[in-house]
């Protein structure tokens, strides 16, 4: 097509229009871009001729979104409204609504206690109480009870008398240490403090001597049990002879395995129970 001069034909609006409207360009014969700068303005970088019919694209309509029936309420709402465990339910499907509504009236429910017949929150139960359906009792009914019970049985024992195992002598519950005493160890208060040498327990010597060497000498087997001056002595002198012992046979550290020795001992490691 001839275009009238000083003009250039434009391949996008179809029309003549002067070379100012146009972009130079090395790539066209004509120095010349094709398309008018309102054109490239107008629809970018795209070749397709406006006269050109234009592709219709079918668009999809978004799926219907599934109603499903809530067993509570009843009514019929979209599936986002619903739990995914909730869906995946038949009939006895229940909407996020009426989820919510049914946990604010479990934890605002009120029990009765078997015990004081006083309705209480389900906080005041443990779990095991809450799952029953009849006899719960609160745990602050429970805790009565077991002081109640503690009571009795410190009355019981208080009409009772028992033998000391240290000065062995018949006396009453109270002169007893609370603390041995419920740990099966017969020891007087008088025993334990004053009679006889001073008595203390393995765990409280002021020495750090290890409860294998009182094991080994035969003075005590746990480190709550009581010893005197003599058999701490007594350990340590047997934790001495362990200790050098042990280093004449690891050769002073040369050899930790031990070995020095035709009948050498076996260590696992630093520790209490290093000797056997």
């Amino acid at each position: 097509m001839d275009a009238p001069p000083g003009t250039t034909y434009c391949t996008q609006c179809l029309q003549h229009k002067p070379h100012r409207c146009f972009s130079s360009t090395q790539a066209c014969k004509t120095s010349r871009f094709r398309r008018c700068k309102a054109c490239v303005t107008r629809y970018g970088s795209t070749t397709t001729p406006v006269s050109a019919a234009p592709v219709s694209v079918p668009v999809k309509a978004p799926p219907a979104t599934p109603h499903l029936q809530c067993a509570q309420c009843g009514h019929r709402k979209p599936s986002g409204s619903f739990s995914k465990g909730q869906r995946s339910k038949g009939r006895d499907r229940k909407c996020r609504v009426c989820t919510k509504a049914n946990v604010r009236a479990i934890a605002s429910a009120t029990l009765e206690c078997s015990l004081c017949h006083v309705p209480k929150t389900r906080d005041s139960y443990t779990k095991t109480q809450r799952s029953r359906g009849g006899g719960r009792v609160c745990v602050e009914c429970r805790r009565e009870a077991a002081a109640a019970k503690e009571a009795e049985r410190q009355r019981e024992l208080g009409r009772r008398s028992f033998l000391c195992c240290i000065c062995e002598t018949d006396k009453p519950y109270g002169d007893f240490d609370r603390a041995a005493f419920d740990k099966g160890r017969l020891w007087c208060v008088q025993c334990v403090t004053a009679v006889r040498p001073p008595l203390c327990r393995v765990r409280d010597v002021e020495e750090a001597i290890p409860l294998e060497a009182y094991v080994r000498v035969g003075v005590a087997q746990e480190e709550d049990d009581l010893v005197d001056p003599a058999g701490v002595d007594t350990a340590m002198n047997m934790w001495d002879n362990i200790c050098l012992i042990h280093e004449i046979d690891t050769q002073w550290g040369s050899m930790p395995g031990g070995g020095a020795y035709s009948c050498s001992n076996y260590y696992y490691g630093p520790g209490e129970f290093d000797y056997y």
